[in-house]
């Protein structure tokens, strides 16, 4: 399961970033990084540009903290 925090989806709007983008980036990331604690950042590339998504784990689902365009 995927929550949007209201944060990620204000600057997904911003940046023009489709909740599909983020469903794909979390099912097959170009890579996946672990940092403090939880927090994981996933990395998908869309043509010229990579799409980035910090996320946190908590009770088997994934929180959505932001995205933006690398």
């Amino acid at each position: 399961m995927i929550v949007f925090t209201r944060h990620a989806v204000q600057r997904m709007r911003e940046r023009n970033i489709a909740r599909s983008q983020i469903v794909n980036a979390l099912a097959k990331p170009d890579s996946a990084t672990l940092e403090e604690g939880d927090v994981t950042l996933f990395r998908k590339r869309y043509g010229k540009k990579i799409l980035g998504v910090v996320t946190e784990v908590f009770k088997q689902k994934f929180i959505v903290i932001t995205a933006y365009w690398v």
